[in-house]
C-alpha cells in the first residue's frame, strides 16, 4: 500500500470520526461489554469448552475460524498432523494430560479431531516403510 493509499484512509477514518462524534464511546462501550462477558464465561467453568478439538498446528488453518467456535466454546489442541496417540502413561503425557483436562475438569462431551488437505505431518507419516525404520 502506497503512502498516498494511507494518507487517504487517515482521511476518510477522520472525517468519520468527526462526522460520528458518538462513534468512539459507541465502539469502547462494546469492547467493554465483550470483555464483561469474556470475563464472566471465565469466572464459570460450567460454561466453559463443550468441546475439545484436535487439530493441525499448520498456521494456515485455524480451527476456530473453520468450525466459527467464539472464545469459551473449544479447548484446543494443536500439534503436528493432528495425532491422538494411544494411551500410555509414560509416553505422549502432554496429549493424555490436555484429554484428562478436558474430560474430567472442563466437562467436556464432545471431541473432535480434525485435519486438512495436503498435511505435510501427515505425508511424513505415510512416508515410514512399514517396518518402522527412518531416514534422516
Amino acid at each position: 500500500m502506497g503512502s498516498e493509499s494511507y494518507e487517504e484512509a487517515i482521511a476518510a477514518l477522520s472525517k468519520l470520526l468527526s462526522e460520528k462524534a458518538d462513534l468512539g464511546s459507541v465502539a469502547a462501550e462494546k469492547i467493554k461489554q465483550v470483555t464483561a462477558e469474556l470475563e464472566a464465561a471465565a469466572a464459570d467453568p460450567t460454561k466453559f469448552d463443550p468441546f475439545l478439538v484436535f487439530a493441525c498446528s499448520d498456521s494456515r488453518v485455524c480451527p476456530s475460524h473453520v468450525l466459527d467456535f467464539q472464545p469459551g466454546e473449544a479447548f484446543m489442541v494443536r500439534n503436528i498432523a493432528n495425532m491422538v496417540p494411544p494411551y500410555d502413561k509414560k509416553k505422549h503425557s502432554g496429549v493424555g494430560a490436555a484429554i484428562e483436562y478436558a474430560v474430567l475438569h472442563l466437562k467436556v462431551e464432545n471431541i473432535v479431531v480434525i485435519g486438512h488437505s495436503c498435511c505435510g505431518g501427515i505425508k511424513g507419516l505415510m512416508s515410514i516403510p512399514d517396518d518402522g525404520t527412518t531416514a534422516t
